[in-house]
């Protein structure tokens, strides 16, 4: 734990809080310290950048992609030309393919989402709505929605009341969908001996255009998520900055905070967690 604390001391010191700033200018931080494997110490931690951009609307979305694509990456660097950080993150950076226990949590096949979709670049997916529904499952116009799975009759007594299909149930249906459509890019993305040169290929051969599977992932989400630029080869590497990664060489997860109160959520539910958890 000593040596731990000291390397943890160093990085904050020596690094993220130095002129370097290779995070951007530190307004503030927060960190708690975890013990999981065998006492095996790790940190959650929340940095406040200075200036940082926020999302208050679409037009807000340049500015933050350009503020993320400047200090996060998931590329595989190519080990040519930097191989000292091809093995560090090769060693720390990798989700591995064998799924643990603890991926499967919740009944999903990795709640860590990997492998993770490939993009051209970065974006800020957000949930569509179907451009001939509103949110209540009502044709533009007036006209109600036909689909029996958007609105159903339920006799009571004598009457009959019509429940309307709510936004999240229709989000959820959006979701079922995009799954399935994009069932097939997972199955290659998880096939080992598998090989595409880009995403283009990759979509050629799930017989996908960009516009359908563009459509599909954003509609994946009920929010806004961050989805990083990424090959089809780097779909198993998780989010680091370089800089920190060559000097900490220990695996990490860097992310932009788009929704304040989950992250409120998250680090109070581990700053109140008890050590026996």
């Amino acid at each position: 734990m000593r040596m731990f604390e000291k390397r943890v001391d160093a990085l904050m010191t020596d690094l993220i809080l130095s002129p370097a700033q290779p995070i951007g200018p530190v307004e503030d931080y927060l960190f708690r310290v975890e013990f999981q494997a065998r006492g095996s110490p790790h940190i959650h931690m929340v940095v406040w950048i200075e200036d940082a951009p926020g999302v208050q609307d679409p037009e807000d979305c340049p500015d933050v992609i350009e503020f993320i694509d400047r200090y996060i990456t998931c590329r595989m660097p190519d080990e040519k030309a930097d191989p000292e950080l091809h093995k560090i993150v090769s060693e720390v950076q990798i989700h591995s393919r064998n799924h643990s226990k603890t991926c499967r949590k919740g009944n999903v096949s990795c709640r860590f989402g990997f492998p993770r979709l490939p993009m051209d670049k970065t974006i800020i997916a957000c949930a569509p709505w179907n451009d001939d529904e509103d949110a209540g499952g009502n044709k533009k116009g007036g006209e109600k929605a036909k689909d029996a799975n958007d609105v159903q009759e339920k006799e009571c007594g004598t009457k009959k009341k019509k429940r309307v299909k709510s936004p999240r149930n229709l989000l959820e249906r959006n979701k079922k969908e995009a799954k399935e459509k994009l069932k097939p890019v997972r199955d290659f993305l998880m096939d080992a001996n598998a090989s595409f040169e880009d995403l283009s290929d990759l979509l050629e051969k799930c017989k996908m255009t960009h516009d359908e599977y563009q459509d599909s992932v954003k509609a994946l989400t009920s929010g806004m998520v961050v989805m990083m630029k990424r090959e089809p080869k780097d779909c198993w590497v998780n989010g680091y900055n370089p800089d920190l990664l060559r000097a900490w060489n220990a695996n990490m997860d860097i992310q932009f905070i788009l929704d304040e109160f989950s992250c409120i959520m998250y680090m109070m539910s581990h700053v109140a967690k008890p050590n026996t958890r």
